[in-house]
């Protein structure tokens, strides 16, 4: 993953160029953004799957429920100023911490799991 990462950053304003010119000067931040949110849920992704499989279904909607009301709100702050750039950082945000607690909850659970 880190190799894809790697390129992913070295090579953004040719990728971006694929499409327009504009989109390399415009985009690059938010792309990089994107690729590094990305990266993370790749790294905690199991931890919805794992709450589902203990029958947590709930939980893992409350957080999603919750991140996406986040994502909402930093979506109305942030757009209006960053435009892309700030739509962006609202999704990288949100996605970041739904995966992050996910995570957590979890880890916590196997822990707790683990000592009894």
């Amino acid at each position: 993953m880190g190799l894809l990462l790697l390129v992913a950053f070295l090579s953004t304003d040719p990728l971006l160029a694929l499409f327009r010119p504009e989109f390399a000067r415009e985009g690059g931040a938010a792309f990089r953004l994107l690729v590094a949110a990305n990266a993370i849920t790749v790294l905690l992704g199991l931890a919805p799957t794992n709450l589902k499989y203990q029958g947590l279904s709930r939980v893992t909607f409350a957080v999603l429920a919750g991140c996406a009301l986040l994502q909402l709100f930093l979506l109305y702050l942030l757009v209006p100023r960053f435009d892309a750039t700030g739509a962006a950082v609202a999704y990288a945000v949100s996605l970041v911490a739904m995966y992050s607690c996910l995570a957590a909850i979890a880890l916590t659970r196997l822990w707790r799991q683990r000592r009894s």
